[in-house]
């Protein structure tokens, strides 16, 4: 993969911004596009799940060993095999003291989601205040699939590394 001529074409003027083209070997060009936001609710999502991780937080905080009495997995418990999300609790208590090498350790994609989704937390709340950074992503049907494929992928190599670590 050979990495094209244009990257994030011109600001967020216009109904079709560009934002990314590369080339396959196979000579395909996938692109992905920022159009005018469809609809509200994929960033409005962000103002409840804030509210539930900011209750979360504060139990996490006033009852600091209830956190880890409490999370228990049913399918280890089980079976003695991890899931996916496996040691995401013990991830999430390393973020927020700060201790991402030991997050990742503990789940790598509970430490990556939670880091992507403050990203996008912050991203949804300027959109909401500011309107000209309301857009949506557009792919193509063959983008998408290659996109679906991908976190199979992810999904695959983080309980690889999860039933390594539990071992």
């Amino acid at each position: 993969m050979s990495f094209g001529h244009r990257w994030f074409s011109h600001c967020l003027d216009g109904p079709h911004e560009l934002i990314g083209t590369w080339n396959f070997a196979d000579g395909t060009n996938p692109e992905l596009k920022l159009t005018p936001e469809k609809g509200p609710w994929p960033r409005l999502l962000v103002f409840p799940l804030l509210l539930f991780a900011a209750l979360g937080l504060g139990l996490a905080r006033l009852f600091p060993d209830l956190t880890y009495r409490l999370a228990h997995c049913p399918v280890r418990d089980t079976t003695g095999v991890p899931c996916l999300t496996c040691g995401g609790t013990h991830s999430i208590v390393a973020i927020m003291r700060g201790d991402f090498v030991e997050a990742l350790v503990a789940n790598p994609l509970i430490s990556l989601g939670t880091v992507f989704l403050l990203i996008w937390a912050v991203f949804a709340i300027v959109a909401t205040v500011l309107p000209r950074f309301r857009r949506s992503l557009e792919m193509r049907e063959n983008d998408r699939r290659a996109t679906k494929y991908l976190v199979a992928l992810i999904l695959i190599g983080n309980w690889i590394w999860l039933i390594w670590q539990f071992r």
